[in-house]
């Protein structure tokens, strides 16, 4: 008896540490991914002003234009700091040329290269073509952020200016996505590089690191002392066993709460990233666009009332005309690639129908029986369908891509074929990456199949009611 009873004493003190220890675990990964999703938040803003940047034609973007743009697409968001730099020619200079008027993108003129990680960041050949974080940095004025830095041409008439578009990220707007979690004021720190945020006093802790923008970072929570009736509950075991069958009912309900947690986190993220998409794509669309056609009608009426001679003239119009139609289409392009209103107008039929007809690859399309789905899903089967379709095209050399759609009771089955080169590494892509981390919040599932030689197969199954039930296996 005396065996069996300090037995079940070792086990339920066990047992109540593991549990401590995995509850701050479960903390500091909630803490990560709400500290990943801000990034990326970031990170789809930099990309839209880059493509903003280079898509505006006549005579180039100025600097009062670059501070209106970032009081409607970047100050909602919390981040208005931004600049559009270039290098001096025979130095480490970052001239900032364009700047919103935001500390520390206060003046033109500033020297970025003199921040050691921007100068680093904009180095890095994974910065020509995507999003660089930098490592936090500590600013004269005791201010804490990390840069994110991209190369991004700005457009004069038919020349292209090189440069890059640098978005500055506060540590705080980083740690009260954290907060704003659940995650208690005091016991955060975040560690990006060789600095550091926050604070979680002495102790023990708990960390969960990932990979965001080429940048690895660090969410470290402290582990909460064990008190109360869990402090208690290994004399209690100690006294009675049954109490060892209610802590194993207790532990199971508390994983099935930490991965509920886990899954609502990492939906808020996607919807955010959403609505900041759709919000810069209704001001591209409500905004420039509108005031690019309303001047191609006043064109028109012009060229009408012009004389036909001198020929020269109506000539010359007829070049604006042309000019301006090539302005506007491409940006309906930038604009259907930050978010496609055709989705939300049509749904997902004719929106791949659209990204179909435009790829760069043939695509065989067949939709199926799908009709009108929850909104969420809808924008997580298209980004799967336009990241698998720019693979092919890109990577794969593939002749023809097949793209299916099927309903399976509540479950949305989409497969993405391409009969190209194969040998596809999911973990090296971030694109896959971001679009698994996207149909995971919603419950689904994404596969990947790409033996060399033998094409790429991406399979993802999406409930048809997101976050309600996890997908059952077939």
């Amino acid at each position: 008896m005396l065996t069996l009873t300090l037995g079940a004493f070792l086990v339920a003190r066990a047992d109540v540490e593991r549990d401590a220890q995995d509850d701050s675990a479960h903390r500091a990964e909630i803490a990560a991914t709400e500290i990943r999703g801000r990034l990326d938040e970031g990170a789809a803003l930099l990309e839209s002003l880059r493509e903003f940047m280079s898509g505006h034609e006549s005579r180039g973007v100025t600097n009062d234009q670059f501070v209106s743009i970032g009081a409607r697409w970047l100050s909602p968001s919390g981040l208005p700091a931004a600049a559009w730099a270039q290098r001096v020619p025979g130095s480490h200079r970052l001239r900032a040329a364009l700047v919103t008027r935001v500390a520390p993108m206060t003046v033109p003129g500033l020297d970025l290269g003199a921040v050691p990680g921007v100068a680093a960041a904009a180095t890095r050949p994974r910065t020509r073509d995507r999003p660089t974080a930098t490592a936090l940095e500590r600013l004269r004025d005791g201010t804490v952020g990390l840069f994110i830095v991209q190369a991004a041409e700005r457009r004069t008439g038919r020349h292209f200016d090189p440069g890059f578009v640098v978005l500055f990220v506060p540590d705080s707007w980083l740690l009260d996505a954290a907060r704003d979690a659940g995650q208690p004021d005091r016991g955060l720190e975040l560690r990006i590089g060789a600095t550091s945020s926050g604070e979680i006093g002495g102790g023990l802790s708990s960390a969960s690191s990932s990979m965001a923008l080429g940048q690895r970072f660090e969410a470290v929570v402290p582990r909460e002392p064990v008190g109360g009736a869990a402090a208690l509950l290994p004399w209690i075991a100690a006294a009675a066993g049954l109490v060892v069958a209610a802590l194993v009912m207790a532990l199971s309900l508390g994983s099935a709460r930490r991965r509920a947690d886990l899954t609502a986190s990492r939906a808020r993220i996607v919807t955010s990233t959403d609505e900041a998409r759709r919000r810069i794509e209704r001001d591209l669309h409500d905004g420039i666009q509108q005031r690019l056609v309303t001047l191609g009608l006043e064109l028109q009426g012009v060229k009408e009332a012009v004389p036909a001679e001198p020929r020269s003239v109506p000539a010359q119009i007829a070049h604006l005309e042309d000019g301006m139609r090539r302005v506007l289409d491409e940006l309906r392009e930038i604009s259907r690639g930050v978010h496609p209103a055709i989705l939300s107008e049509g749904g997902l039929g004719p929106a791949l129908r659209s990204l179909a007809r435009r790829a760069p690859v043939p695509v065989e399309l067949d939709v199926g029986n799908v009709e009108r789905l929850p909104q969420q899903v809808e924008v997580a089967a298209y980004y799967a369908v336009s990241e698998a379709l720019a693979n092919a095209a890109k990577h794969a050399n593939a002749s023809v891509v097949q793209v299916n759609l099927k309903m399976h009771g509540r479950t949305l089955r989409l497969s993405i074929r391409d009969d190209g080169a194969g040998g596809a590494d999911p973990a090296r892509g971030s694109g896959i990456v971001g679009l698994t981390d996207r149909v995971e919040a919603l419950g689904g599932r994404l596969a990947v199949t790409s033996p060399p030689g033998g094409g790429t197969e991406i399979t993802v199954d999406l409930p048809a009611a997101p976050g309600r039930a996890a997908l059952q296996p077939d």
